[in-house]
């Protein structure tokens, strides 16, 4: 039988973990769905809750984490006799947690894929470190879920300290805590490194834990390390000692994190060396770019560094709210499925995404570089210190934070034009998406349907570009000093906590009067947009009386009762200029303009819907004409949506090449 490594005892000082060979004690999980085991070993092919969305996939509200202590020994390329196997992360944790609303005597969190030494699993009151009895452990391998049954019961609002020794998986797979390497140029060696990806269900394979991003917690972390080797996670570095017994390893310890949901979790070690911006530009943040050695002597981290240090120092003076946390690292690696993540304090990057080097680098580069840096950064305001209650709002850390790295664009790199790569990159982008049924959703998914697909799949065109849209265009009707208004006041409301969309409108709503149609506000708005797929598709014509009628129907779907309340903001020739506020509401199916019908006239003037536009003969020659005569008399970005809504007219057959 193959023998595995487990944690044999973990010091009160929480200075040394110590991992000794037994087959006795460690099981492997049995394949029912739910067992209870006097150790557990979660698999690593949990059940598909996509096969029955009926289940309860969501943890119960009534306990919640306050603290995690983690404890963590990453054993890479070598095995370590005493301490640990290649790729395996021995570890502990200490789960600081509470009862709210009733007396409960059972604890129910996320644990998979991880070795856990149940018979050292404890449970005590904080106050005077009585035990309270775990009678046995529970694992469903389809939700994940470990549940503990005690003894008795936890009081109301009373801390107690649940502690896990474990062994978990260094993977091959990019999620969880995995390895991945890169070749000294100087060496020609090997150099392994271990990092995390945690977003959005894989917290629970490093360590148990209440996975769900409403479950907020401080972390303080402790991480186990070769002498040559550098540890990175969410906190600073507040000191390191030797691991006693183990030469040539070091504990370091790390400072504690602001609440933050466990997806945000994050860890790198290595053997890099790193870039530091100049401390004038944000003096209370270190902001650090990490790198492999050979990549930072050629000053690959020197731009992002200092970008990154702008971006956060403009959107501390935009948003009203500092940067929390005492440094801010960047850091590279080869292998990662996603372009970034936007972990609280240690944001992680493809190489080719965050490095720029001068005498290789394009242009096009350097923007799309700068664009990710910004990305990532507004997350730091928008999901990290406001969190989503659940998935099915990705939107408002996604969508939101599009629309911000443009305004974090134009602050640093105005000469980009970023509000015209985002017609490009993201609205029109959107609107191709969002007009396919087989990939259009909600904005705001439905919790019935979230189940039914791989989490990640929801982090899509939709929740990014679209959400990014939509953002512009409640900026474009509310104007941009209300719409960052509203954004503050949402920012201070849910501080720390999680949020629902319902929480982003009320905040708009305390800035929006007089901006929206009579007896409205931002909600009632806003439910088309959010609640239903696709968009409206509005059709422009002249009627008898020689007005101009505007209708609206769903786009490629005319038949569907879905309507919008769209904000329409008008250009003609008696008025090419536009305010940012719309001139007119088509709250119904069909509204008649006051503008004359023998001159040409733009609707969406600007571009901040997001709809398209139709026109009929007669207009449509007018606007062609006007084009002819002096195309700059109609804004670049109308004239952008004319092509781009036309040629999508044309595939769709809803009007003929000209």
């Amino acid at each position: 039988m193959k023998k595995f490594l487990v944690l044999l005892q973990l010091f009160a000082s929480a200075l040394l973990l110590l991992i000794g060979p037994s087959s006795g004690q460690l099981l492997q999980a049995r394949s029912e769905a739910s067992k209870t085991l006097p150790f557990v070993r979660t698999s690593s092919k949990s059940g598909d809750i996509r096969n029955d969305p009926s289940l309860p996939w969501r943890l119960p509200q009534n306990i919640k984490p306050s603290r995690y202590e983690v404890d963590l020994i990453p054993i890479l390329d070598e095995d370590v006799e005493g301490l640990g196997v290649r790729w395996t992360v021995p570890g502990s944790v200490k789960i600081h947690l509470a009862a709210h609303d009733q007396p409960t005597n059972r604890i129910i969190l996320h644990v998979n894929d991880i070795q856990l030494m149940t018979s050292e699993t404890t449970l005590n009151k904080l106050d005077d470190n009585s035990i309270v009895k775990i009678l046995g452990m529970t694992l469903n391998q389809t939700t994940n879920f470990l549940t503990l049954e005690l003894e008795k019961d936890l009081e109301i609002n009373v801390p107690y300290v649940l502690r896990f020794i474990f062994v978990s998986q260094l993977r091959e797979e990019f999620h969880g805590m995995y390895r991945s390497s890169y070749i000294d140029p100087e060496t020609n060696a090997t150099k392994w490194i271990a990092i995390t990806q945690m977003e959005a269900l894989h917290a629970r394979e490093l360590f148990p834990c209440f996975d769900e991003p409403s479950f907020k917690a401080v972390f303080s972390t402790k991480i186990g390390r070769k002498d040559d080797q550098i540890a990175l996670t969410n906190g600073p570095s507040i000191g390191n000692e030797s691991i006693p017994h183990f030469p040539g390893w070091t504990w370091e310890t790390f400072g504690d994190t602001v609440p933050m949901s466990t997806y945000l979790f994050a860890a790198v070690i290595s053997e890099y060396g790193y870039s530091e911006a100049p401390s004038t530009i944000l003096p209370d943040t270190v902001v650090r770019t990490y790198a492999p050695k050979h990549h930072i002597q050629r000053q690959g981290g020197v731009y992002p560094s200092e970008k990154a240090a702008l971006i956060l120092k403009d959107f501390e003076t935009r948003f009203g709210q500092k940067y929390p946390l005492a440094k801010m690292d960047l850091a590279s690696v080869t292998d990662f499925t996603f372009g970034a993540m936007e972990n609280f304090g240690l944001n992680i990057y493809q190489q080719q995404l965050l490095l720029l080097f001068s005498d290789e680098t394009t242009e096009n580069e350097r923007g799309r570089l700068t664009q990710i840096l910004a990305h990532e950064l507004a997350h730091q305001w928008f999901g990290n210190l406001v969190s989503p209650g659940w998935w099915t709002y990705i939107w408002l850390n996604e969508g939101i934070s599009t629309f911000v790295q443009f305004v974090g664009l134009e602050a640093v790199v105005p000469e980009f034009k970023s509000w015209d790569l985002f017609i490009d990159l993201t609205l029109q982008r959107a609107l191709a998406y969002d007009a396919i049924q087989a990939t259009s959703h909600p904005l705001k998914i439905p919790e019935e349907r979230w189940a039914q697909q791989d989490a990640m799949s929801w982090f899509d065109v939709i929740a990014y570009q679209k959400g990014g849209s939509i953002a512009r265009m409640m900026e474009g009707f509310l104007t941009p000093p209300v719409f960052l208004q509203g954004l503050k006041t949402y920012q201070e409301n849910k501080y720390l906590q999680d949020a629902v969309q319902d929480d982003l409108f009320e905040a708009l709503d305390v800035h929006a009067t007089g901006k929206l149609p009579a007896n409205t506000n931002v909600s009632q708005v806003m439910s088309g947009w959010t609640l239903q797929s696709g968009f409206p598709l509005l059709q422009v014509s002249v009627n008898d009386a020689n007005k101009i009628d505007v209708t609206q129907t769903k786009y490629k779907e005319p038949n569907s009762p879905d309507i919008w309340v769209v904000p329409v903001s008008v250009a003609s020739k008696d008025n090419p200029e536009f305010g940012a506020e719309p001139e007119y509401w088509l709250t119904g199916k069909a509204l008649t303009l006051n503008e004359a019908a023998d001159k040409w006239v733009i609707l969406n003037a600007g571009l901040t819907g997001y709809y398209r536009v139709l026109y009929n003969d007669a207009l449509e020659r007018l606007i062609l004409e006007q084009l002819q005569q002096d195309h700059d008399v109609i804004h670049s970005h109308s004239r952008s949506q004319l092509l781009d809504d036309y040629f999508n007219f044309v595939w769709d057959g809803k009007n003929k090449y000209r």
